[in-house]
C-alpha cells in the first residue's frame, strides 16, 4: 500500500510565523507615533512642496474630525476622486481612523465605469479635490465633499481619540477585472495590511532613511505598498501627480532631486524608464511585480540597482505573497512566502503536488480577504477552508496561476489556467474585454487574444466580425469608443477585421490560428503620397518607429492605431519635445494622427 510522501517533498511553504494581534494596528498610529519622536522629518515630498509628519497628522486630523461630524464611521464606504496629492495621502488616512472604508476612483477611468464600482461599494459620499469638482460622478446621485471644506470645517472641531483597530475592520474595497463584464470589489482588513507592511519592511526592506518614489494609481493595491510601508517605518514618500507619474524624464529627475533609495514598479513602468535612457542608480533597491519579469528586463536591470526584487501576489491576498531577490537572469522567480502566508501546489484532485510538479497555486494565511463584495457564489468557489492547516477556520484563496515549487524551496509562476491576464500589472479578464467590445451596435462577435509577455511587451489584440459585412471598419473609432467604457489598459492595442472566426473541430473558435494570423507579416502599404513628408512629420515618424519598433507610418495613422500604450504615449511625447523641440499634448495624441500633430505650431 503506497504512502504519502514526507511533507519536505510536497508542494508547500510556509512563511516566518509571527505573533498576528488581536487587534490590528493601523498606519495611522505609526504615522502619529512618529510625528512624536521625529515631527520634522519628511512625510511627503513633491515637486512643489515637503509635508513633515507633524503636518501630516494635522491635516489628517483637520479631515477625520470632519468626516466624523458628517457621520462617517465604521464600515461606511468613502469613494476617493483626487489627483496624487499630499490631500490624497492625508485623506486616506482620515477615511481609515474614522472608521470608515476606502474606494479609490482613479478619475482616468471612464465614467461609467466608476458610476458602477460607487452605486456596487454603495459609497455613501465621494471625496475630491479642485481637479475632481467636476468630474460626471459627482451628479449620479451620491454627494460630492471638496477635501479643502472638510479640513477648514475639522479645523473647528475637537480632534477625535484615537482608537484601535479591530482584526477585522475593512479597510479598502479594489475593483478588478471580472469575467461576467464587470468589475468584482475585493475587501481589504486592516490586520491583513498590517501583517503585510510588517514583513515587507523586513524584506525586501525599509527603514526611515529610505525615501520611495510612488508611481502606482491608488486603483491598483500595490500602491498600498507605496504609500504605506514609508510611513509604517518612518520613511518618506516622493509623490509625482499624475501627468509626472507617467513622464520618465520626470521621474528621473525625481529619483535624482529627492535621493530615491527605493523604487516599485511594474515591468512596463522599467521598461518605459530604460527606453528613455535611464542610466541606473548604484544605491536603487528596485521592487518589480504585478506581471511577469522576463529575464532579458532583468538582465537589463541587475547593473543598473543595487538589488533587484521579484514580487508576487493577487488582491485576494492582500498586495503581496512572496517574494525573492533576483541575482540572476537566468533564475527569476517569486522567491519565497512573506510572514503568516502559505503556499500549496495542488493537482486536479486537491492534493499536494510532488516537489517540482505543476499544479494550481493557493494561498493562505494572514493576507486573506473575506472575499468579493456582495458576490457571495464567488466567494464561495474561489475561497476555500484551508484542508493543510490545523488552524481553525483558516482558509486558503485558489488564485487559478499555476505554478510550481522547486526542490531548494522557491515559487516559480507558470501561467494561468483560465483566461485571466496581466496588462502593466493590472488584471484584466479577456471576457470582460470581448463583452465591452460587443457592446457596440454594428459588432457581431469578438475575440480578445493575450500575447507579447516572454518580449516583455504584454499586448491585447482584438479580432472581430461586424454585423454587416460591407460595414467600413475603422479601428480607431471603436478604440475611442471603447475608451469611454474601459480603462486604458482594458483596450486592445490591435484590432483586426475578420469575415469568419477559423474554428476547432468541436466549434470553438481556435484562438490558436488567430493567433498564428495576427503574428503574420503584414501587407506593405502602396501609395507614396500618405508618408510622411515634411521634416517634422518625418522626426516624429522616426520616434514612433523606433518606440513602436514598426517599420513604415503613414501620416493617416494615430500612435495608438499603431499599437501604442498611454505608457509609451509618457516616452513618445518627452522624446518629441526633448528631440524635436515640439510640444505635443497628450490628450490630443490619443486621437489625432501624424499629419495633425506635426501641423506647424504658431
Amino acid at each position: 500500500m503506497p504512502t504519502d510522501p514526507p511533507i519536505q517533498n510536497l508542494s508547500i511553504l510556509k512563511g516566518d510565523v509571527r505573533p498576528a494581534p488581536l487587534e490590528a494596528e493601523s498606519v495611522w498610529h505609526r504615522v502619529v507615533a512618529q510625528a512624536s519622536a521625529s515631527p520634522e522629518c519628511p512625510a511627503i515630498l513633491t515637486a512643489e512642496e515637503t509635508v513633515c509628519y507633524r503636518d501630516l497628522v494635522g491635516r489628517c486630523d483637520r479631515i477625520a474630525a470632519a468626516l466624523k461630524a458628517r457621520g462617517v464611521g465604521h464600515r461606511d464606504v468613502v469613494g476617493l476622486l483626487t489627483d496624487r496629492t499630499p490631500d490624497m495621502v492625508a485623506t486616506v488616512l482620515a477615511i481609515s481612523r474614522v472608521g470608515g472604508v476606502l474606494l479609490p476612483l482613479d478619475p482616468s477611468f471612464p465614467a461609467d465605469r466608476l458610476t458602477f464600482m460607487v452605486r456596487d461599494a454603495g459609497a455613501g459620499c465621494i471625496l475630491h479635490d479642485r481637479s475632481g469638482a467636476d468630474h460626471p460622478i459627482l451628479g449620479e446621485g451620491v454627494p460630492g465633499v471638496d477635501i479643502t471644506r472638510l479640513e477648514k470645517e475639522g479645523a473647528a472641531l475637537p480632534p477625535l481619540e484615537d482608537k484601535t483597530m479591530s482584526a477585522d475592520a475593512s479597510a479598502y474595497i479594489l475593483y478588478t477585472s471580472g469575467s461576467t463584464g464587470q468589475p468584482k470589489g475585493v475587501i481589504g482588513h486592516h490586520l491583513a495590511l498590517a501583517n503585510f507592511l510588517s514583513s515587507m519592511a523586513d524584506r525586501p526592506g525599509m527603514g526611515p532613511d529610505d525615501r520611495l518614489l510612488s508611481v502606482t494609481t491608488l486603483s491598483f493595491d500595490i500602491a498600498m505598498l507605496e504609500l504605506f510601508l514609508p510611513l509604517w517605518v518612518g520613511g518618506t514618500i516622493v509623490l509625482p501627480n499624475a501627468v509626472e507619474a507617467r513622464d520618465p524624464r520626470t521621474l528621473m529627475g525625481l529619483m535624482e532631486t529627492h535621493g530615491v533609495t527605493i523604487m516599485q514598479g511594474t515591468p512596463a513602468t522599467w521598461r518605459l524608464l530604460l527606453e528613455a535612457g535611464w542610466p541606473g542608480q548604484s544605491d536603487l533597491k528596485a521592487l518589480c511585480g504585478g506581471e511577469h519579469l522576463s529575464a532579458s528586463l532583468a538582465e537589463t536591470l541587475l547593473p543598473k540597482v543595487q538589488t533587484l526584487w521579484n514580487l508576487y501576489g493577487p488582491t485576494e491576498t492582500t498586495i503581496w505573497s512572496s517574494c525573492g531577490q533576483i541575482t540572476d537572469a537566468e533564475n527569476v522567480q517569486v522567491g519565497k512566502p512573506i510572514a503568516n502566508t502559505q503556499l500549496y501546489v495542488v493537482d486536479e484532485d486537491d492534493a499536494l503536488c510532488p516537489r517540482g510538479e505543476v499544479g494550481v497555486l493557493w494561498i493562505g494565511g494572514a493576507g486573506g480577504t473575506t472575499g468579493y463584495w456582495q458576490r457571495e457564489a464567488l466567494t464561495a468557489d474561489r475561497f476555500r477552508l484551508d484542508p493543510f492547516t490545523h488552524d481553525v477556520g483558516a482558509r486558503v484563496y485558489r488564485t487559478g496561476d499555476l505554478a510550481r515549487i522547486t526542490d531548494d524551496g522557491t515559487l516559480i509562476i507558470m501561467g494561468r489556467n483560465d483566461s485571466q491576464v496581466k496588462i502593466r500589472g493590472f488584471r484584466v479578464e479577456l471576457g470582460e474585454v470581448e463583452a465591452a467590445i460587443e457592446r457596440h451596435p454594428a459588432l457581431l462577435q469578438s475575440v480578445v487574444l493575450y500575447g507579447g509577455e516572454d518580449d516583455g511587451d504584454a499586448t491585447l489584440s482584438a479580432y472581430i466580425r461586424w454585423r454587416n459585412e460591407g460595414e467600413a471598419s475603422h479601428s480607431a473609432h471603436l478604440r475611442h469608443w471603447l475608451k469611454d467604457i474601459l480603462p486604458d489598459y482594458m483596450v486592445p492595442q490591435r484590432i483586426t477585421d475578420v469575415s469568419v472566426f477559423p474554428l476547432t473541430l468541436n466549434g470553438k473558435v481556435d484562438r490558436r490560428a488567430l493567433a498564428t494570423r495576427g503574428s503574420m507579416p503584414q501587407p506593405s502599404r502602396s501609395g507614396e503620397d500618405d508618408l510622411p513628408h515634411t521634416p517634422l512629420q518625418m522626426a516624429i515618424a522616426d520616434i514612433w518607429q523606433d518606440i513602436l519598433k514598426i517599420n513604415r507610418i503613414r501620416i493617416t495613422d494615430t500612435f495608438f492605431d499603431l499599437g501604442g500604450q498611454s505608457l509609451q504615449l509618457a516616452l513618445m511625447v518627452a522624446r518629441v519635445r526633448d528631440e524635436v523641440g515640439c510640444d505635443i499634448d497628450p490628450r490630443a495624441a490619443i486621437y489625432e494622427t501624424l499629419e495633425q500633430l506635426a501641423r506647424p505650431h504658431p
